[in-house]
């Protein structure tokens, strides 16, 4: 992910209480909300430094749900979709 400096500070950044994949996701989607275009190429493959937790994020998921609504869900099948195209790796 790369980011101007000026774009994080407008939005708020990463949000403290959710961890891993959810801050990502969620400062992408403030970032959007703030008018920002997010660019994506199906050519990255992303992998984490940290080893994701095969368990759900309760505390997260919460968050999530409240700050994005019914988005939320649309978010979870696309993440998924990534996984099984390879497109994201644990």
């Amino acid at each position: 992910m790369l980011t101007r400096r000026e774009v994080l500070h407008q939005t708020g950044g990463f949000d403290a209480s959710l961890g891993g994949t959810l801050a990502d996701v969620d400062l992408c989607l403030k970032m959007r909300r703030a008018g920002y275009l997010i660019v994506y190429t199906p050519l990255a493959k992303l992998c984490w430094h940290e080893a994701p937790s095969d368990e759900m994020d309760v505390k997260g998921e919460a968050i999530m749900r409240e700050h994005w609504g019914a988005f939320y869900r649309v978010i979870l099948i696309t993440i998924q979709i990534f996984l099984a195209n390879g497109q994201i790796s644990r």
